[in-house]
Protein backbone atom coordinates (compact mmCIF):
# COMPACT_ATOMS: atom_id res chain seq x y z
CA UNK A 1 0.00 0.00 0.00
CA UNK A 2 1.27 3.24 -1.31
CA UNK A 3 -0.46 6.53 0.15
CA UNK A 4 1.89 9.17 0.21
CA UNK A 5 0.45 11.44 -1.49
CA UNK A 6 -2.01 12.94 0.42
CA UNK A 7 -4.41 13.42 -2.76
CA UNK A 8 -4.61 9.55 -2.45
CA UNK A 9 -5.67 10.16 1.12
CA UNK A 10 -8.91 11.51 0.14
CA UNK A 11 -12.25 10.23 2.58
CA UNK A 12 -14.67 8.23 0.65
CA UNK A 13 -18.03 8.37 2.06
CA UNK A 14 -20.45 5.34 0.68
CA UNK A 15 -23.67 6.16 2.39
CA UNK A 16 -26.86 3.71 2.15
CA UNK A 17 -28.33 7.35 2.62
CA UNK A 18 -26.61 8.68 -0.17
CA UNK A 19 -25.24 7.60 -4.15
CA UNK A 20 -22.22 6.68 -5.92
CA UNK A 21 -21.51 10.01 -8.01
CA UNK A 22 -18.82 10.19 -10.95
CA UNK A 23 -15.94 8.32 -11.22
CA UNK A 24 -13.01 8.66 -9.24
CA UNK A 25 -11.31 11.68 -11.41
CA UNK A 26 -14.37 13.54 -10.83
CA UNK A 27 -13.63 13.02 -6.95
CA UNK A 28 -10.69 14.78 -6.29
CA UNK A 29 -12.39 18.16 -7.91
CA UNK A 30 -13.30 18.92 -4.55
CA UNK A 31 -14.48 18.16 -1.18
CA UNK A 32 -17.11 16.00 -0.46
CA UNK A 33 -17.97 14.79 -3.58
CA UNK A 34 -20.47 12.54 -4.64
CA UNK A 35 -18.86 8.82 -5.99
CA UNK A 36 -21.60 6.72 -6.51
CA UNK A 37 -25.42 6.68 -5.33
CA UNK A 38 -28.79 4.82 -5.38
CA UNK A 39 -31.29 6.11 -3.94
CA UNK A 40 -33.29 3.03 -4.57
CA UNK A 41 -36.39 4.64 -5.53
CA UNK A 42 -36.61 3.87 -9.27
CA UNK A 43 -38.56 0.69 -9.19
CA UNK A 44 -35.34 -1.37 -10.47
CA UNK A 45 -33.36 -3.53 -8.06
CA UNK A 46 -30.63 -3.68 -10.73
CA UNK A 47 -30.61 -0.09 -11.93
CA UNK A 48 -28.80 2.45 -9.22
CA UNK A 49 -30.79 6.00 -10.10
CA UNK A 50 -27.56 8.10 -8.31
CA UNK A 51 -25.13 8.46 -11.71
CA UNK A 52 -26.40 7.63 -15.18
CA UNK A 53 -22.60 6.04 -15.85
CA UNK A 54 -22.65 3.73 -13.11
CA UNK A 55 -26.78 3.57 -13.10
CA UNK A 56 -27.82 0.74 -16.18
CA UNK A 57 -26.83 -2.94 -14.72
CA UNK A 58 -25.26 -1.58 -11.45
CA UNK A 59 -26.52 -4.38 -8.96
CA UNK A 60 -26.35 -8.07 -9.03
CA UNK A 61 -29.26 -10.28 -7.08
CA UNK A 62 -28.32 -13.56 -5.37
CA UNK A 63 -29.58 -15.97 -2.70
CA UNK A 64 -32.85 -16.82 -4.24
CA UNK A 65 -34.76 -20.29 -5.07
CA UNK A 66 -34.04 -23.49 -2.79
CA UNK A 67 -34.22 -23.12 0.19
CA UNK A 68 -34.40 -19.44 0.38
CA UNK A 69 -38.08 -18.57 -0.56
CA UNK A 70 -37.29 -14.44 0.12
CA UNK A 71 -37.55 -11.50 -2.03
CA UNK A 72 -36.13 -8.65 -3.33
CA UNK A 73 -37.96 -5.80 -4.14
CA UNK A 74 -38.01 -1.72 -5.22
CA UNK A 75 -40.35 0.13 -4.39
CA UNK A 76 -41.68 3.40 -2.66
CA UNK A 77 -40.80 2.47 0.46
CA UNK A 78 -37.21 1.77 -0.40
CA UNK A 79 -34.78 -1.21 -1.32
CA UNK A 80 -36.13 -4.42 0.87
CA UNK A 81 -34.27 -7.74 0.84
CA UNK A 82 -36.00 -10.64 2.48
CA UNK A 83 -34.55 -13.91 3.15
CA UNK A 84 -37.44 -16.60 4.38
CA UNK A 85 -37.15 -20.32 5.50
CA UNK A 86 -38.42 -22.63 2.24
CA UNK A 87 -37.17 -25.54 4.09
CA UNK A 88 -36.90 -27.34 7.63
CA UNK A 89 -33.23 -26.55 8.80
CA UNK A 90 -32.57 -23.97 6.17
CA UNK A 91 -30.28 -20.15 6.77
CA UNK A 92 -31.28 -18.49 3.76
CA UNK A 93 -30.09 -15.22 2.81
CA UNK A 94 -30.42 -12.61 0.80
CA UNK A 95 -27.85 -10.26 -1.41
CA UNK A 96 -27.14 -7.42 -4.04
CA UNK A 97 -23.66 -7.32 -5.16
CA UNK A 98 -21.84 -4.27 -7.34
CA UNK A 99 -18.96 -6.47 -9.08
CA UNK A 100 -15.61 -5.69 -8.48
CA UNK A 101 -15.38 -1.94 -9.33
CA UNK A 102 -11.97 0.53 -9.42
CA UNK A 103 -14.28 3.17 -7.83
CA UNK A 104 -14.62 0.90 -4.50
CA UNK A 105 -10.53 1.04 -4.02
CA UNK A 106 -10.17 2.12 -0.88
CA UNK A 107 -6.51 1.52 -0.74
CA UNK A 108 -5.84 4.88 -2.88
CA UNK A 109 -8.36 6.88 -1.03
CA UNK A 110 -10.25 6.32 2.03
CA UNK A 111 -13.72 4.89 2.14
CA UNK A 112 -17.18 5.66 3.69
CA UNK A 113 -20.22 3.71 3.50
CA UNK A 114 -22.92 5.19 5.02
CA UNK A 115 -26.49 3.34 4.80
CA UNK A 116 -29.90 4.71 5.96
CA UNK A 117 -32.74 2.28 6.70
CA UNK A 118 -35.71 3.07 5.61
CA UNK A 119 -38.25 2.46 8.49
CA UNK A 120 -37.20 1.78 12.10
CA UNK A 121 -36.66 -1.05 13.35
CA UNK A 122 -34.26 -1.60 9.77
CA UNK A 123 -34.15 -5.27 10.83
CA UNK A 124 -37.34 -6.87 11.16
CA UNK A 125 -38.25 -10.71 11.14
CA UNK A 126 -41.45 -13.21 12.22
CA UNK A 127 -40.99 -14.73 15.81
CA UNK A 128 -38.82 -17.82 15.84
CA UNK A 129 -39.06 -21.22 17.11
CA UNK A 130 -36.51 -22.39 20.24
CA UNK A 131 -33.66 -20.77 20.59
CA UNK A 132 -30.13 -19.42 19.05
CA UNK A 133 -31.53 -17.28 16.41
CA UNK A 134 -30.67 -14.36 14.70
CA UNK A 135 -31.42 -11.95 12.11
CA UNK A 136 -28.22 -10.19 10.48
CA UNK A 137 -27.98 -7.53 8.09
CA UNK A 138 -24.32 -6.90 6.79
CA UNK A 139 -22.54 -4.57 4.55
CA UNK A 140 -18.85 -6.44 3.04
CA UNK A 141 -16.12 -5.23 1.36
CA UNK A 142 -14.88 -8.11 -1.09
CA UNK A 143 -11.50 -8.63 -3.15
CA UNK A 144 -13.47 -11.09 -5.81
CA UNK A 145 -16.23 -13.27 -6.25
CA UNK A 146 -19.79 -12.03 -5.37
CA UNK A 147 -19.77 -12.86 -1.43
CA UNK A 148 -17.67 -12.65 1.49
CA UNK A 149 -17.51 -16.49 1.78
CA UNK A 150 -16.14 -16.68 -1.81
CA UNK A 151 -14.10 -13.65 -1.72
CA UNK A 152 -10.21 -14.39 -1.45
CA UNK A 153 -10.38 -11.07 0.85
CA UNK A 154 -13.17 -9.36 2.57
CA UNK A 155 -14.32 -6.79 5.51
CA UNK A 156 -17.81 -7.55 6.83
CA UNK A 157 -19.96 -5.25 8.86
CA UNK A 158 -23.13 -7.09 10.90
CA UNK A 159 -25.38 -6.22 12.70
CA UNK A 160 -27.74 -8.07 14.41
CA UNK A 161 -30.84 -7.24 15.39
CA UNK A 162 -34.91 -7.21 14.82
CA UNK A 163 -35.99 -9.82 17.62
CA UNK A 164 -35.54 -10.57 21.32
CA UNK A 165 -31.84 -12.16 21.02
CA UNK A 166 -29.30 -9.72 21.51
CA UNK A 167 -28.99 -6.85 19.62
CA UNK A 168 -24.86 -6.54 18.45
CA UNK A 169 -22.18 -4.71 16.05
CA UNK A 170 -19.99 -6.91 14.56
CA UNK A 171 -16.60 -6.35 11.81
CA UNK A 172 -14.26 -8.80 11.25
CA UNK A 173 -11.77 -9.23 8.10
CA UNK A 174 -10.15 -12.39 5.92
CA UNK A 175 -6.98 -12.10 4.02
CA UNK A 176 -6.20 -15.45 1.87
CA UNK A 177 -8.87 -17.67 2.80
CA UNK A 178 -11.32 -17.96 -0.56
CA UNK A 179 -14.63 -20.40 0.00
CA UNK A 180 -14.58 -19.56 3.65
CA UNK A 181 -15.93 -17.73 6.69
CA UNK A 182 -14.69 -19.13 9.48
CA UNK A 183 -10.84 -18.19 9.29
CA UNK A 184 -11.21 -14.46 9.96
CA UNK A 185 -10.11 -11.62 12.62
CA UNK A 186 -12.62 -9.75 14.56
CA UNK A 187 -12.18 -6.02 14.97
CA UNK A 188 -15.26 -5.68 16.29
CA UNK A 189 -16.79 -8.59 18.36
CA UNK A 190 -20.20 -8.59 18.86
CA UNK A 191 -20.63 -5.40 20.68
CA UNK A 192 -23.95 -5.06 22.29
CA UNK A 193 -25.93 -2.24 21.27
CA UNK A 194 -29.65 -3.50 22.94
CA UNK A 195 -32.00 -1.55 21.70
CA UNK A 196 -30.46 0.62 20.52
CA UNK A 197 -30.12 -1.24 16.53
CA UNK A 198 -33.71 -1.57 16.86
CA UNK A 199 -33.73 2.40 17.25
CA UNK A 200 -30.67 2.94 14.44
CA UNK A 201 -31.44 5.06 11.58
CA UNK A 202 -28.34 4.09 10.02
CA UNK A 203 -25.04 3.59 10.02
CA UNK A 204 -21.35 5.56 8.60
CA UNK A 205 -18.41 3.19 7.64
CA UNK A 206 -15.05 4.61 6.63
CA UNK A 207 -12.60 2.48 5.48
CA UNK A 208 -8.91 3.41 4.86
CA UNK A 209 -6.08 1.24 3.79
CA UNK A 210 -4.94 1.15 7.56
CA UNK A 211 -7.77 2.43 9.65
CA UNK A 212 -11.59 1.92 10.04
CA UNK A 213 -14.42 3.89 11.72
CA UNK A 214 -17.63 3.23 11.98
CA UNK A 215 -20.48 5.52 13.45
CA UNK A 216 -24.23 3.58 14.17
CA UNK A 217 -26.81 6.60 13.97
CA UNK A 218 -28.70 6.24 17.05
CA UNK A 219 -31.40 8.35 19.12
CA UNK A 220 -30.23 11.36 21.33
CA UNK A 221 -29.70 10.68 24.81
CA UNK A 222 -30.48 6.84 24.84
CA UNK A 223 -26.75 6.64 25.93
CA UNK A 224 -26.90 4.55 28.94
CA UNK A 225 -28.64 1.66 27.01
CA UNK A 226 -25.06 0.85 25.23
CA UNK A 227 -22.57 1.44 27.53
CA UNK A 228 -19.14 3.55 26.16
CA UNK A 229 -20.11 2.95 23.24
CA UNK A 230 -22.01 6.07 22.64
CA UNK A 231 -19.74 9.20 21.21
CA UNK A 232 -19.64 11.66 23.93
CA UNK A 233 -18.95 14.22 21.82
CA UNK A 234 -21.80 13.53 18.96
CA UNK A 235 -24.44 11.41 21.06
CA UNK A 236 -26.25 11.05 18.23
CA UNK A 237 -24.00 8.16 16.94
CA UNK A 238 -22.02 4.90 18.61
CA UNK A 239 -18.83 5.15 17.61
CA UNK A 240 -15.91 2.63 16.70
CA UNK A 241 -12.17 2.79 15.83
CA UNK A 242 -9.36 0.73 14.96
CA UNK A 243 -7.00 -0.58 12.73
CA UNK A 244 -7.16 -2.86 9.36
CA UNK A 245 -4.27 -5.18 8.10
CA UNK A 246 -5.63 -5.89 4.56
CA UNK A 247 -2.57 -5.90 2.09
CA UNK A 248 -2.63 -4.05 -0.81
CA UNK A 249 -0.87 -6.26 -3.00
CA UNK A 250 -2.99 -9.47 -1.97
CA UNK A 251 -6.52 -7.82 -2.31
CA UNK A 252 -8.22 -8.38 -5.49
CA UNK A 253 -6.80 -6.46 -8.70
CA UNK A 254 -4.54 -3.62 -7.31
CA UNK A 255 -7.40 -2.83 -4.74
CA UNK A 256 -10.04 -3.05 -6.78
CA UNK A 257 -13.25 -4.01 -4.26
CA UNK A 258 -16.88 -5.33 -4.54
CA UNK A 259 -19.73 -3.82 -2.55
CA UNK A 260 -22.62 -6.36 -1.03
CA UNK A 261 -25.54 -5.98 0.97
CA UNK A 262 -27.29 -8.67 2.52
CA UNK A 263 -30.07 -9.95 4.74
CA UNK A 264 -29.50 -13.35 6.22
CA UNK A 265 -31.81 -15.77 8.83
CA UNK A 266 -30.57 -17.79 10.85
CA UNK A 267 -32.22 -20.06 14.13
CA UNK A 268 -30.12 -23.20 14.49
CA UNK A 269 -32.21 -25.57 12.89
CA UNK A 270 -34.93 -24.49 14.96
CA UNK A 271 -36.91 -21.72 12.27
CA UNK A 272 -40.42 -23.16 11.00
CA UNK A 273 -40.74 -22.73 7.38
CA UNK A 274 -42.59 -19.22 6.17
CA UNK A 275 -40.57 -17.74 8.80
CA UNK A 276 -38.89 -14.42 7.64
CA UNK A 277 -36.06 -11.64 8.64
CA UNK A 278 -35.92 -8.20 6.20
CA UNK A 279 -34.11 -4.90 6.26
CA UNK A 280 -35.47 -2.56 4.26
CA UNK A 281 -32.94 0.38 2.95
CA UNK A 282 -33.52 4.02 2.04
CA UNK A 283 -30.17 4.57 0.47
CA UNK A 284 -26.54 4.15 -0.62
CA UNK A 285 -23.86 7.14 -1.18
CA UNK A 286 -20.48 6.67 -1.71
CA UNK A 287 -18.41 10.33 -1.48
CA UNK A 288 -14.55 11.71 -1.41
CA UNK A 289 -13.88 14.30 0.79
CA UNK A 290 -10.74 15.93 2.43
Amino acid sequence: MKCRDLALRMLIVFSVVGGLGPPPAAVRAGPDQVVFQDNFSNQSVLDSDGVPVLGKGFWATGGLGGTNTGAIREGSGGLTLEAQVGAPGATPQTWINSGIKPEFNFFKRGLTFTVQFAKTPGISGSTARGSGWANYFSLALISSGTTLWWADDGLQLTFTGGGKGPNVVRLVQKVNHPRDSDHVTKLIANVPLWDQINKATGFSLTVEATTYDLKVMVPVGDGPAADGVIDRHDPGYASFHGNLNLPAAQWGRQGDTGLQLCIQRSFGGQDAVGSFTGVALKRLTVTAAP
